[in-house]
């Protein structure tokens, strides 16, 4: 192997294939031949199958370890943290002895406390945090003097996907932001069949992304409700995704705290009460949204994480803009009114107003979508990025 090219050990956390393993696999295929040799821990699932698939070195396990913030009935969370424990100790050990001559580790979110730790101490080698979401926890929280103790002590350098990431982490002195990436030419290795047909109306809105509450995947369907069952609009609401694939285990002890694991089933039982079949479409997961972003008009972002998605660039990149739930965004992700709607948090009306108002006004709704266009192309091309990162990498071992 080329002695200049950097081995990097990527050590990903959810075993799901979702917008953090898209972005780690969109950086890894936007570097040049002969710049980087991937190297990859993650847990068996879905992610772990699309990036062998995609000839990246992997070690899978049953899970690695986080530390959040947790709140209410999500400390019982931590039982599952404490058992995943030995298990991530013991993959990053089997990385140390498989993989020799790593020169970066590179852990894909800023809750991976644990594995920092692990492959700091056990590798000794330079590390880079992606920070992929806001830090809610306040300054005097335990949790978040626990962050900024583990950060300064043992990362090198933290990568927050965009500004408003970066403004939440307070860590000034060891961040970069460099957004994520998306190459409309690049098409992932997959199997995955044709998707249904979505019929022509005036509007085709669309959500993309796992079936989860947190994303805002009940108010869409509720907007869907109103304006279509009470207002008779001429209107497509696309879902593309499906429940996340949870253990036995986690079902049953959601079922224990009266948790739904199946939120695709209670979207269809709305569908099938309001009959809302001809409006409502689930195409299931596409892995090759390329195929379909150009289908739709306007991308639905209406998540509890006062975030833009990745999701939302990318289809900036096919001329769309989107509804987002955001409050005060920086403009290197989504500019109100000019490249798409910022609305409320868990706010259905104002979801629906959003919506109504690229059906009524038609031409906005093209000039927003090539304003998304600019912004997209110039924040979240993926080789510009992945050159960004590789300057990163790059400046870290010339100053070991």
């Amino acid at each position: 192997m080329n002695k200049n090219i950097k081995k990097i050990l990527y050590i990903q956390h959810c075993g799901v294939f979702g917008g953090s393993s898209r972005s780690l696999l969109e950086m890894i295929n936007a570097f040049p031949e002969n710049v980087i040799k991937p190297y990859l821990i993650i847990p068996n699932g879905t992610s772990k199958t699309v990036f062998k698939n995609n000839n990246i070195d992997t070690i899978g396990t049953v899970g690695i370890t986080q530390f959040d913030n947790y709140k209410g009935y999500r400390w019982f969370a931590v039982l599952r943290e404490l058992f995943f424990l030995i298990p991530t100790f013991y993959v990053i050990l089997r990385a140390k002895y498989k993989w020799k001559d790593i020169n970066i580790v590179h852990i894909n979110d800023a809750n991976l406390l644990i594995p920092v730790l692990f492959a700091k101490l056990l590798l000794k080698k330079p590390i880079v945090v992606h920070a992929r979401f806001l830090n809610r926890a306040s300054g005097n929280s335990c949790y978040y003097r626990i962050y900024k103790y583990f950060f300064s002590k043992y990362v090198d350098i933290v990568i927050p996907i965009d500004k408003t990431v970066e403004k939440s982490h307070s860590l000034s002195n060891k961040t970069h932001v460099i957004h994520n990436g998306f190459d409309t030419q690049k098409k992932i290795d997959t199997n995955e069949n044709e998707f249904k047909k979505i019929p022509n109306r005036k509007l085709t809105v669309a959500m993309l992304g796992n079936f989860l509450k947190i994303k805002g995947h009940c108010e869409f369907i509720e907007a869907a409700k109103i304006i279509c069952f009470d207002k008779k609009l001429d209107i497509n609401f696309v879902l593309i995704g499906d429940n996340p694939k949870y253990s036995i285990v986690r079902k049953i002890v959601f079922k224990l705290l009266g948790i739904s694991a199946d939120l695709k089933e209670k979207m269809i039982n709305i569908v099938k009460k309001y009959s809302l079949n001809k409006n409502v479409h689930f195409l299931g997961t596409i892995m090759n949204i390329n195929t379909i972003l150009p289908t739709i008009d306007v991308l639905c972002f209406p998540s509890h994480l006062n975030a833009v998605g990745r999701p939302v660039f990318e289809a900036g990149f096919y001329r769309k803009p989107s509804i987002v739930a955001i409050e005060n965004p920086l403009e290197d992700t989504i500019i109100d009114r000019i490249t798409g709607i910022c609305i409320k948090e868990k706010d259905v009306m104002s979801l629906v107003k959003g919506i109504e108002y690229f059906y009524y006004n038609p031409k906005k709704m093209e000039e927003m979508g090539e304003k998304a266009y600019e912004l997209s192309n110039r924040n979240f091309n993926a080789k510009k990025n992945a050159k960004k990162m590789d300057e990163v990498y790059r400046s870290l071992i010339n100053n070991k």
